[in-house]
């Protein structure tokens, strides 16, 4: 049996591709173009914090310059003067000064005996180690000008040692001793620690023997590389597993770590016209620090404990993606149920013309019967004989005529939902008898053979006889006007009984055309028609199989198809079996 006319899809498959496309292209340039702003803006980040970071942290070097003057205020006539200024200098730069943490100690050397060191901490203390670096015993040389040396102590690399001589005609040489990690931790890493605010700090000391001005020869594994980023905003919206290789690698070449001795001549600080010599050729800091330049440096890490040091970047342009995102399939959902309200509307009127098309012919036929019948008994052109005959035909067109109008009615009144009918006491055994006699005449015209089996039910119970008698009539007449053709004889079988818990199970097998798996969903809307029943112009309106199942539903049965369906012998047989449940309890006598 086939009710169905092959349909076509909510959607057209060919624009449902082209939107599902339009879509894809959209996203793929959503995904590029925030993933290209997140590269942007990761390296203008990452350019910006190393430069302010470098800056911040050579501007607290610059400390160095303020011990210059200091020290050249040591130029005393007398060694007891030198050693009250010395007393008085360590009061300025010790933990406890007013710039602290500078220098540890400060001392001086006569020139008669360099090798002995005079050494002021907290107390006075002598000690014989011999000179570094540049000066040495060597009377041609402490005849220049006043000049300063910085040079690393080479049995203590983090102690520098700062040797000042005041010029010609002076016996001494002042020695400043001053700690390299304290100065470190006291003043570069607070100075990086409040440009990166909120990050996470690893400082290493490492070793780079090429030139910080040479970006050629640096190993790019030194700090982070845009070139191996890439844009995952699901990773970033979820949460990523800390990865160390994503900090932020800041290279601090540092004047404090020295390769070698530095002598400065000439460029004290002060010397100029107008006491600052920053802008002379051979300024203390800027001009004088590259060349040496190429001993230790710091190295800064920084990042955020759950992620890389551009977590925050990435996260607000994986939020921007994702509401871009969400946005366009908001858009594309809306498109799409558009389409498919405007499918539906097409396909509700088409089938609304279906309907009446359909109905028209219905109206027509018993009609038409009807109005020659009566012509002719108003002619009086019947023989008496043949008047029983007429009668029953005119009958049996009113009643044609009264089910289709009852089955427009029931299909309108079920709009609206309302309380299941009452289960009442009825004979089922009787009912099931009347339904044989009515449907018998019938099937027997269209060559259709009945088989029922009713075995098992008892002859009372509770429930719904009307619904009952509605269904099982509906499903019987299905099978007999579309299961087989005109001229193809066919058989029915209808069978009720019991089935646990408390409920009626009928169903009704045919052996006729049956139904594709495609169709077989569409059969239970209304109006539904396959184009063999509209081709055939086979009887029926296509509101039977709807009101059947919502009447069902409804009392809280099921109604199922199966096509083709499994005999108790295990083959598979061409056609349709419908079933159905209602609630029956039985009446014992």
């Amino acid at each position: 049996m086939r009710l169905i006319r092959p349909s076509g899809y909510l959607i057209n498959p060919l624009l449902l591709a082209l939107l599902l496309m339009l879509l894809s292209t959209v996203g793929v340039m959503l995904f590029r173009f925030y993933g290209i702003k997140s590269y942007e803006e990761i390296g203008t980040s990452q350019r910006a914090l190393e430069s302010a970071v470098f800056r911040s942290c050579m501007r607290e070097v610059q400390r160095l310059s303020l011990m210059v003057p200091v020290l050249k205020q040591l130029d005393t006539e007398t060694e007891e003067e030198l050693r009250d200024s010395i007393e008085e200098a360590m009061l300025i730069f010790s933990a406890e000064g007013e710039i602290p943490h500078m220098i540890s100690a400060i001392g001086y050397r006569r020139a008669t005996a360099p090798e002995s060191l005079f050494r002021f901490d907290r107390e006075w203390a002598r000690a014989d180690e011999p000179i570094h670096g540049f000066f040495r015993d060597d009377e041609a040389e402490m005849k220049q000008d006043d000049f300063m040396v910085l040079e690393r102590n080479p049995e203590l690399p983090d102690q520098l040692i700062i040797l000042y001589h005041p010029g010609s005609g002076k016996n001494y040489i002042i020695q400043a001793e001053m700690n390299v990690t304290e100065f470190h931790r006291h003043y570069i890493e607070p100075a990086a620690q409040e440009i990166l605010e909120g990050y996470e700090l690893k400082w290493t000391v490492s070793d780079a023997p090429e030139q910080w001005d040479d970006e050629s020869k640096r190993d790019p594994q030194d700090r982070f590389s845009l070139e191996n980023y890439r844009f995952s905003p699901l990773a970033a919206l979820s949460g990523r597993i800390y990865n160390e290789e994503k900090d932020i690698r800041i290279r601090i070449p540092s004047p404090l770590y020295l390769s070698g001795p530095l002598i400065l001549k000439e460029a004290i600080p002060g010397d100029g016209e107008d006491g600052d010599s920053r802008d002379r050729e051979d300024d203390f800091f800027f001009k004088r620090s590259r060349p040496f330049m190429n001993g230790k440096e710091h190295i800064l890490l920084a990042g955020y404990p759950d992620g890389p040091f551009y977590l925050n970047i990435e996260r607000k342009h994986a939020l921007d993606w994702l509401q871009s995102m969400l946005l366009l399939l908001g858009i594309g959902a809306i498109f799409l149920i558009l389409m498919i309200q405007q499918s539906r509307l097409r396909q509700l009127r088409e089938r609304e013309k279906e309907f009446v098309a359909s109905m028209t012919h219905e109206l027509r036929t018993p009609l038409t019967v009807i109005r020659s019948a009566s012509d002719n008994l108003s002619r009086g052109i019947i023989s008496p004989e043949r008047l029983p005959r007429y009668g029953r035909l005119i009958q049996d067109q009113v009643l044609r005529l009264s089910n289709m109008i009852e089955e427009i009615l029931m299909f309108s009144s079920m709009e609206g939902k309302g309380p299941p009918p009452e289960a009442v006491e009825m004979e089922i055994q009787t009912l099931l008898d009347e339904l044989k006699s009515a449907v018998g005449t019938v099937a027997s015209e269209r060559a259709v053979t009945l088989y029922w089996d009713r075995e098992g039910l008892p002859l009372r119970g509770l429930g719904d006889p009307e619904l009952i008698r509605l269904v099982v009539n509906n499903l019987i007449m299905n099978g007999i006007n579309h299961a087989y053709s005109g001229a193809e004889e066919g058989t029915i079988r209808v069978k009720a009984h019991l089935s646990i818990p408390d409920s009626l199970r009928v169903t009704v097998e045919d052996e006729g055309r049956g139904i594709p798996s495609g169709e077989q969903n569409k059969i239970f809307q209304p109006f539904y028609r396959d184009s063999i029943s509209r081709r055939n112009q086979e009887k029926g309106s296509g509101l039977g199989l709807y009101i059947a199942k919502k009447k069902i539903e409804a009392a809280g049965g099921e109604l199922k198809l199966e096509s083709p369906y499994t005999r108790v012998d295990g083959k598979k047989q061409q056609g349709c079996r419908f079933s159905f449940s209602l609630p029956f309890l039985p009446i014992e006598d």
